[in-house]
């Protein structure tokens, strides 16, 4: 994950799954208003901001990782 890329919601799920993240959703599901935030044991996190839509895909833009 870089901060500035984007990523579909099955690309951010993906690597959540695969690199021990808990996954968060918060906001409402509209551009700008809707928020990803993976936290690990860790304490590191990755928060992603609703960008666009692709029909069915959710597009997230990477805003904070740590």
């Amino acid at each position: 994950m870089k901060k500035g890329k984007q990523y579909r919601f099955k690309e951010i799920y993906i690597f959540s799954e695969e690199n021990g993240y808990e996954l968060n959703e918060l906001g409402r599901n509209y551009i700008g208003e809707n928020f990803v935030v993976l936290t690990n044991e860790k304490g590191e996190t990755i928060s992603f901001v609703l960008k666009s839509t692709d029909g069915s895909n959710y597009i997230y833009e990477c805003v904070y990782l740590d």
